[in-house]
């Protein structure tokens, strides 16, 4: 291997251990964050930007380490760039991202500067600041407090004397004291009172409070909110209905509400169609405007004995990769045979449908399902396998890798390891050896958690991209912000 091919191997085993979703327990990153660090810095600190940016699927955990890793980095440039993207974020993820600074890594002037700045910037905006404090009181205090910043004369008087300042109103007592419903709901639109703030205040919810939440919620809080919008009953109201389904539409515009998050978060679905047809709208609209896969695509599942994970996670990535391949796709599940999945669409309930009979069982011969997919015609140029990496019958994956080569066809491989398997990455080392472009993408998450979807929407890179080199050099491209 020469020396670029080295680096070039270092540079994808970096962005593959990057590409993991902690699911708030930030921690999780030192290791393979502060390794990075120290073994190729400049593109390091360009995969912690990259990983702010919708166009590499950002990740909200992922996102708030690159940063605190920005912020403590020993070159200016990294520190600069960690300042600027700080001032960007929400406050309770500015909370998350100075506490993980201070607990888990070594605080320094730019990161006590950048806590400092932003909340002073919150304090200078009086609407800005009421506005954080009804969502995230308790983390502003903390940031205060864990890096000394003596508080405005209103921020103290609000945070930590609990005391509205002459002159202020107090929504939240306003909204309790209030005469009726309709007084109430006057009081939710002229103040622009939240959702969540609202409804954890009123004892009762009418029509008339109803119309003025919706008429005052975000599109993520209408997506959000469906659950509960739905089951109030609220929509019967043909009125009430085309309010809140305009909301709903408007969250096509909103970066942070991803195509996933329409269809897996709990509190965003529903059973109404109205509402649903509107979610599938905005879902596609996304879609449409995503990066496409541009390469034939294989996804082969494990079905072999104590596979029903691997079942479960093909229903989620196939709806994904699904509805963004512009080229051939097909599915095979694989024991020690192997056989194609019919599928009519690219939605959850699609896959749902083409998965309800096949039940995990007997031993392993993965590479079958390469083979058999060339053998029905279809020659994928890159293959998505769903497994624990045990194989325990041939043909194995790196023989018919090997004699795909020798017929002149190349394919390649992203491998989703399971969680909770006593996993040896056999599968990933016999293609490697074979001289296979592989990936090896560990879904760390317990599949029975409700946020697992999140860390499969990392994979997506990595099919339109046109794999690591694309996407390494596409890093590379980036420039810090400063």
């Amino acid at each position: 291997m020469t020396v670029a091919q080295q680096e070039l191997s270092a540079k994808k085993k970096l962005v593959q251990s990057l590409l993991r979703c902690p699911h708030t327990d930030l921690t999780q990153t030192v290791p393979v964050f502060s390794e990075a660090l120290e073994q190729d810095p400049l593109f390091a600190g360009k995969c912690f930007y990259a990983l702010t940016l919708d166009e590499f699927n950002r990740i909200r955990d992922l996102e708030e380490a690159g940063i605190a890793f920005l912020l403590t980095s020993q070159y200016p440039e990294h520190r600069t760039a960690g300042r600027c993207l700080f001032q960007d974020l929400e406050p309770y993820r500015a909370s998350r991202a100075s506490r993980f600074v201070r607990r888990d890594l070594k605080p320094n002037r730019q990161a006590k500067a950048a806590v400092l700045s932003y909340l002073r910037a919150i304090e200078s905006d009086k609407k800005r600041f009421d506005g954080a404090v009804r969502v995230a009181r308790k983390q502003l205090h903390q940031m205060y407090e864990s890096y000394h910043v003596k508080p405005s004369q209103r921020a103290q008087s609000i945070i930590f004397d609990r005391k509205i300042p002459e002159g202020d109103v107090d929504v939240v007592k306003l909204l309790r004291d209030a005469k009726g419903p309709e007084e109430q709901a006057r009081l939710i639109v002229e103040h622009r009172i939240p959702y969540r703030l609202a409804t954890s205040t009123l004892k009762a919810m009418t029509p008339a409070i109803w119309v003025a939440l919706i008429e005052v919620m975000s599109p993520t809080e209408a997506v959000n909110a469906r659950a509960s919008v739905e089951k109030s009953g609220i929509l019967g109201d043909d009125r009430i209905r085309k309010l809140y389904e305009s909301k709903i539409e408007a969250a096509a515009g909103v970066a942070k509400i991803s195509v996933s998050h329409l269809s897996e978060r709990k509190s965003a679905r529903g059973t109404d169609k109205g509402v649903e047809e509107k979610i599938q709208k905005v879902r596609q609209e996304k879609i449409d405007k995503s990066a496409r896969i541009k390469m034939d695509t294989l996804v082969a599942v494990d079905c072999s004995g104590s596979m029903e994970t691997a079942i479960e996670v093909a229903k989620r990535v196939c709806p994904q990769i699904a509805a963004i391949c512009d080229a051939g796709l097909a599915v095979y599940c694989f024991n020690d045979t192997a056989w194609p999945i019919k599928f009519s669409g690219a939605t959850l309930q699609d896959f749902e449908g083409a998965f309800r009979m096949i039940k995990a069982g007997g031993p392993t011969a993965a590479g079958l399902s390469v083979e058999k997919a060339i053998r029905d015609g279809f020659v994928p140029e890159q293959v998505v396998i769903v497994t624990d990496q045990g194989e325990n019958r041939p043909p194995f994956v790196h023989e018919v890798y090997k004699k795909s080569m020798d017929d002149g066809i190349d394919i390649k491989f992203i491998i989703i390891t399971l969680p909770g398997f006593d996993r040896t990455d056999r599968m990933h080392a016999g293609l490697d050896r074979a001289g296979a472009d592989v990936v090896n993408f560990d879904l760390d998450t317990n599949v029975q958690t409700s946020a697992w979807y999140a860390e499969l929407e990392n994979v997506i890179p990595l099919l339109t991209k046109g794999g690591y080199v694309e996407l390494v050099e596409k890093i590379m491209a980036l420039e810090l912000p400063s």
